[in-house]
């Protein structure tokens, strides 16, 4: 099921000191919809980033207010930021051209380097962030997905990855919760898992941001076992959090909807060792397979 986006964080900072600008003047929306000849509702709309603003309506709207030098260059950053994050520029036409599940990629993307925050359940793979080259390179080569891409696209693809992973780690608190039987699961091949099981303990070494829980098979049936979900915090905005499925992304903003997911992945990290613990069920595993 695909359901509406959640609104672009760059754009609600852009519709915010928007709304700033326009109170600061004591100004009504009817006021700059009768100079511009637009409706109210598409002013408010802009204002509370359920409509993106053209440049040549934003250059009409600074216009209208006179306004010039460092706050009017500060507005055009922040519209040129809803935009497109800049450093998801070289990848900017794989996105537009990628058939995502039921969403626009690009906007998961800003939420996710935008975040301070990020709480995450895995069940069938490990995270993208924590993805080696070869282990992500191997999901999207899959010979059985119905979309298949060139040599070419999928190494954009897992170039993509990799810039998503220095983007976050190190500057984001990533909190990652996966079923035991992620480090079952051959993907590529032996080889491929244990580099990739091996960089998971590297990455908790290295950042201490990184925290990854394995539910072991001992803890049986479990909430949300057939749906992985996601949380993002921020320090501007509430929190937002999502269900993955097969058909799509359901997003939800609402408090209550973000309170129980939050509620659902306390109950998983219940069920799941310390960090330590979960360290060394990794570690365990990894004996079983070639030596690196």
């Amino acid at each position: 099921m695909n359901t509406p986006q959640p609104r672009s964080l760059s754009r609600r900072r852009l519709g915010n000191a928007l709304r700033d600008l326009r109170e600061r003047h004591h100004i009504q929306n009817s006021e700059i919809a009768a100079a511009l000849d637009w409706s109210t509702s598409k002013v408010s709309r802009i204002e509370t980033a359920q409509l993106s603003v053209s440049d040549a309506d934003l250059a009409d709207l600074l216009a209208y207010y006179r306004l010039t030098g460092d706050k009017r260059h500060e507005i055009e950053q922040l519209a040129a930021e809803a935009s497109e994050h800049e450093w998801l520029g070289p990848f900017a036409p794989l996105l537009r051209g990628a058939p995502w599940p039921g969403r626009d990629y690009a906007t998961y993307l800003e939420l996710e380097a935008s975040a301070t925050l990020y709480r995450q359940t895995a069940l069938v793979h490990v995270p993208a962030l924590l993805e080696t080259a070869d282990y992500a390179r191997a999901i999207i080569a899959d010979p059985s997905n119905p979309i298949q891409h060139s040599a070419e696209d999928i190494d954009r693809r897992v170039a993509l990855r990799l810039a998503r992973q220095e983007h976050a780690l190190g500057r984001l608190d990533f909190h990652a919760i996966i079923d035991e039987a992620v480090l079952y699961r051959e993907i590529g091949s032996r080889q491929i898992l244990a580099e990739q099981l091996q960089h998971i303990l590297d990455v908790m070494d290295a950042e201490q941001g990184v925290t990854v829980r394995v539910i072991p098979f001992s803890a049986g049936a479990y909430d949300a076992m057939t749906a992985a979900f996601g949380i993002f915090a921020f320090t501007d905005f509430d929190p937002i959090a999502y269900v993955e499925a097969g058909a799509g992304f359901t997003w939800l903003e609402r408090e209550r909807e973000v309170r129980d997911a939050e509620a659902r992945f306390a109950r998983l990290a219940s069920l799941a060792p310390p960090r330590y613990e979960s360290f060394r069920l990794i570690t365990d595993r990894l004996s079983d397979l070639p030596t690196l």
